[in-house]
């Protein structure tokens, strides 16, 4: 046993070494990939064929399914007529969380390849249009609450260098921290930008909604950037004319590309999800003219604002919230596929962590809030409602996916377990519970490799995906504590996302991803006992391999987080010449 083990545990290092040697080490050049735009006609078959293949493994699977099937309605039956014992009521129970996380994975999916699929075949690049006499007035806007005044200096060197002629820029300064604010405020006043002070009131749609009254003047539009971004000096000059043309066009957002993307594989990793996002998705929502609006990187036009009474402030995720509200309206919003502003990604896991914490808690309050105004009296669009269902619940189904990657296998074992006895591995007949596997991981795998397929061919290295997996593989348990979080509370408090990482590592043992990834080692060692020492049934074969997946994808930790640490410690270290280079100066 304890050999198995170890033999399991080393080829998983191996497996990862392997990765890490062969795939992460070059660099990818995630942004000029991006920049390059590929639109190949492999591109639009592939994703025209997909929706195909999912056809063919949904009929096959439900073929293959039928014993299940049988199983399920006898269980449910059994459940109705009050004729079950012990854990046949819990058993039921599973069964149908099973089928209802199936469809929801599934729903989601098909929406994303046909979201892909408007993406590729009707999307277009907005014209460029020649900046018209009298040039409107724009006010932009930079929130700024507890940021790096080094950062800070960079993003606003930017707005003066704006190539437009009729702009007043204002830092909207709301820092809780007293030497924070005094620190950045200096910076705008050394580079000649307003510096517009607010009260804190924990998030940043508070701050826009009380800068806007005071500096918005005869300001037509509004133009939003992050503190870490710097801008180039066509933004406004290109994306006002696009307002101006069209007075139903409620704001121009553009993708967020990080200049820090080869920095550590976190940055990478998160590049690379944010691509999923620009390079697809906004694409798709484009095509219909309602682009999301992603809080930064866009320009809107304040009457339209004004028309829903400003930001919303019902969730941390004011940016996605403002645009349904927008949108319910009879607003519509364009996305310019060209990145006039590039930013800075969490350069460490951690800080990571706390980004995505944001996200997927605000994400989920925005569901909540389409969810009840699909129903309510004054009912939305129901298409718009499906539409932003989707874009909101990305994090929720995350739980119904973990659901759906743990759960049949613990059934499995369960069920194998309580009526199998010692010699429940071994018997070699296929039960109906064994068909859970083909009802769920034949789709599982032609969903999952869509994307793989999907960004490939837009020019994506594959080894950024794997790397990407890996580090959402090692943010579920973030994600499940989020959503909870934003399902059960209105959590309306803004984190900002960690620009450096100091401090924020923690120790290995109080973080869940050790624990899980030591208890799939030794289920992964203990099916690897069973087929080295006993003729077992097929499907301990398939519980291995899905064991061995899930642990090299857990053993991705560790690669980030060690990484994370020498950032934080060369991190230390800079901070520590620079104070000692003061002193000197000083002395």
């Amino acid at each position: 046993m304890i050999l198995s083990i170890g033999l399991y545990a080393a080829v998983v290092l191996l497996s990862l070494a392997a990765l890490i040697l062969l795939g992460y080490k070059p660099r990818t050049e995630i942004n000029t990939v991006f920049d390059q735009y590929r639109r190949t006609p492999a591109l639009r078959r592939t994703v025209t064929a997909w929706f195909f293949v999912m056809a063919v493994v949904f009929v096959i699977v439900q073929g293959l399914r039928l014993p299940f099937a049988e199983y399920v309605v006898g269980q449910l039956a059994n459940a109705a007529r009050m004729n079950t014992t012990g854990w046949e009521p819990v058993h039921a129970l599973g069964l149908v969380l099973l089928l209802l996380c199936e469809f929801l994975v599934l729903a989601h999916w098909l929406l994303y390849i046909f979201y892909c699929w408007r993406a590729t075949h009707r999307y277009k690049l907005p014209p460029t249009l020649p900046l018209q006499s009298p040039v409107p007035e724009v006010v932009v806007m930079i929130a700024c609450c507890d940021e790096d005044p080094e950062i800070l200096e960079r993003s606003l060197r930017s707005v003066k260098a704006l190539d437009y002629p009729n702009f007043r820029a204002y830092l909207i300064e709301n820092s809780r921290s007293p030497e924070k604010k005094a620190a950045c405020t200096a910076v705008a006043e050394r580079l000649g930008v307003a510096v517009h002070h607010v009260p804190n009131r924990g998030h940043k749609a508070g701050a826009l909604n009380d800068a806007l009254p005071d500096i918005r003047g005869d300001a037509r539009y509004a133009g939003v950037f992050d503190v870490d971004h710097e801008i180039k000096p066509e933004a406004l000059r290109e994306l006002v004319p696009l307002l101006e043309s069209d007075d139903g066009v409620a704001f121009v957002q553009t993708p967020q590309l990080y200049a820090n993307a080869e920095e550590t594989w976190t940055t990478r990793a998160a590049a690379m999800q944010e691509m999923l996002l620009y390079d697809s998705v906004m694409e798709a929502k484009g095509a219909t003219e309602q682009a999301l609006c992603c809080g930064s990187n866009l320009v809107m036009r304040i009457s339209a604002l004004d028309s829903v009474g400003g930001w919303d402030e019902q969730t941390v995720s004011e940016d996605l919230m403002t645009s349904f509200w927008l949108h319910a309206k009879g607003w519509r919003s364009l996305y310019h596929r060209k990145a006039y502003a590039v930013g800075m990604g969490p350069n460490t896991v951690y800080g990571y962590w706390k980004q995505q914490r944001r996200w997927a808690t605000g994400n989920t309050s925005v569901a909540k809030i389409v969810w009840k105004n699909m129903w309510s009296k004054k009912r939305v669009p129901f298409a718009l409602g499906i539409d932003y269902l989707w874009s909101s619940g990305y994090y929720f189904i995350t739980l119904a996916l973990g659901y759906l990657a743990t759960v049949p296998m613990l059934l499995l074992l369960f069920v194998r377990f309580g009526v199998g006895g010692a010699d429940w591995y071994i018997q070699n007949e296929m039960r109906p519970i064994d068909y859970v596997y083909l009802s769920v991981y034949p789709l599982y795998v032609a969903v999952a490799l869509f994307p793989y397929v999907h960004m490939r061919l837009r020019g994506y290295s594959l080894r950024n995906l794997v790397l990407l997996q890996g580090l959402l593989a090692n943010t579920i348990p973030v994600y499940v504590t989020s959503v909870i979080r934003g399902l059960w509370k209105d959590v309306k408090l803004f984190e900002i996302a960690p620009k450096r990482a100091m401090n924020l590592h923690r120790p290995f043992w109080k973080t869940p991803q050790t624990y899980i990834f030591a208890l799939l080692i030794l289920t992964g060692g203990l099916l690897f006992h069973m087929t080295r020492t006993e003729s077992v049934a097929p499907f301990v074969y398939i519980l291995l391999f899905w064991t061995f997946m899930y642990t090299i994808s857990f053993a991705h930790f560790f690669i980030f987080t060690i990484e994370s640490r020498k950032v934080v410690e060369q991190e230390r270290l800079d901070e520590l010449n620079k104070l000692q280079h003061g002193q000197a100066q000083v002395a």
